[in-house]
């Protein structure tokens, strides 16, 4: 399984934002050398345990603020040439509607909290024209993701499509198989360790079916501190704002049907 893909919105990207965009790690596991692609909201937060249980260097990943710069400083590859002398490229595709829902959930919905929210935020709201709290589903789709493309949202918004360089990923994974790719790859000891149990993961939160696309962010936020439920992805996203969202991730639609038809 491969896909080679070079994104055609990159064209107004500069070189600096590709640098932090296109973020490939190297890691000698199991025998096998392998190049990680980087990407948010796609288990990420599985393959930085990988990276910090596995690396020759872990005793030192105490110093750094994050597993991100502990992987920037030991394990980054840092041009294109380096990327394609690697020979097994991972990437990690996932439902691009799923994907978007899971970081309205977790970035800005969760957080809403006063002591809890970030620069999105701000941003958010200085789109919308609203309070944070005042923001609704489809207010964030068409005052802030649609109109700034792929270069001016928040990181855990970017395309799937735009992390990927140029060159060819021989392993291409579908998220909801993460678990059986892994055992296939590594076999089912280290799978088990690594991508067994979901991190970050809303999935055990009970969800509610309701038409939630046009209520207010802090109507929903209210129900998951009060009553710990969360807005099912059908309460967010429905006929009408579906094809939009589709539409503005159509390289990552592509990219993932290929990979499904690919593992059939």
């Amino acid at each position: 399984m491969a896909q080679f893909f070079l994104n055609s919105n990159l064209r107004g990207f500069d070189y600096m934002e590709l640098q932090q965009r296109q973020l490939h790690f190297r890691l000698a596991v199991k025998g096998k050398l392998i190049c990680y692609l980087y990407i948010r909201k796609n288990a990420c937060s599985s393959w930085k345990g990988v990276f910090l249980g596995e690396s020759k260097y872990k005793e030192e990943a105490s110093e750094y603020e994050n597993a991100i710069n502990f992987m920037g400083k030991y394990h980054k590859l840092r041009t294109l040439e380096q990327v394609r002398g690697i020979e097994h490229r991972i990437m990690i595709v996932r439902e691009p509607v799923e994907r978007l829902y899971s970081g309205y959930i977790n970035q800005f919905l969760m957080r809403l909290g006063k002591n809890r929210q970030t620069s999105m935020h701000k941003e958010i709201s200085q789109a919308v024209g609203k309070s944070a709290e005042k923001v609704t589903f489809n207010d964030f789709l068409t005052h802030y993701l649609f109109p700034r493309k792929d270069q001016k949202v928040d990181g855990h918004f970017w395309s799937q499509s735009s992390h990927m360089a140029e060159v060819e990923y021989n392993q291409v994974w579908l998220l909801p198989n993460l678990h059986q790719h892994a055992t296939d790859f590594f076999g089912k000891d280290f799978a088990d360790k690594y991508f067994l149990k979901k991190m970050n993961s809303t999935s055990q939160i009970e969800k509610y079916d309701l038409d939630c696309s046009d209520l207010p962010a802090q109507k929903l936020f209210e129900s998951y501190v009060d009553e710990k439920r969360l807005p099912s992805l059908q309460s967010l996203v429905n006929r009408a704002n579906r094809p939009l969202i589709e539409a503005y991730y159509a390289d990552d639609v592509a990219i993932y049907s290929n990979a499904v038809e690919e593992r059939k």
